[in-house]
């Protein structure tokens, strides 16, 4: 008993204690085998505010689409052409500089099937999220169609349109869609 605790007390003299991992840095996600699992992750990187693990889960050729809403009021900014690059700088700005993101892209399926059979997949959600920054919340609630595709070995979402914004089931409200964030940072010099 006596030598246990020797070898015990010693060994605990040879290692050297570490800095404990930033935070952020230690979100699990599961494989990306299906595009449920892909939404899952985006909600987990949003929920946790890492914009890496969100990227990872991008295709290279992504296109973001925005609603009506959006276009409107915010004209000058070339949705057109909103890809990857700019879908990356939007995310790492909104990660950055947010206190939290409490995120449901997949509140309620209205059609479509993420549970990967082919090669490509298409499902519509209404997907609800809310921010919280500088002590307050933003909601925003919208129907969202998603489009997935396998890249490698693994699905990817190569497509995000926001169709509309929807009402807040507790106010009545209607509520914005993600798009009016990504414009107000696009028109603002981001992306």
């Amino acid at each position: 008993m006596g030598l246990g605790l020797a070898l015990t007390a010693g060994a605990g003299c040879i290692f050297t204690p570490r800095d404990p991992e930033a935070p952020g840095q230690s979100v699990e996600y599961v494989n990306d085998s299906d595009p449920g699992n892909v939404v899952y992750n985006l909600e987990q990187a949003l929920l946790n505010l890492d914009p890496a693990g969100y990227q990872t889960r991008l295709s290279e050729d992504f296109r973001y689409e925005p609603d009506s809403g959006t276009l409107a009021n915010y004209p000058g900014v070339d949705w057109a052409n909103w890809g990857y690059e700019q879908e990356v700088a939007f995310i790492q700005d909104f990660l950055g500089n947010v206190d939290g993101v409490n995120p449901n892209l997949n509140l309620e399926l209205i059609e479509g099937d993420d549970s990967g059979a082919g090669t490509e997949a298409f499902v519509r959600y209404i997907s609800a999220v809310t921010v919280e920054s500088g002590g307050g919340e933003i909601k925003y609630r919208a129907t969202v169609t998603m489009e997935f595709k396998i890249d490698g070995t693994f699905w990817r979402l190569s497509r995000w349109f926001d169709e509309q914004g929807e009402t807040d089931p507790d106010t009545g409200a209607l509520l914005p869609t993600l798009g009016q964030r990504r414009g107000a940072f696009a028109a603002s010099g981001g992306g």
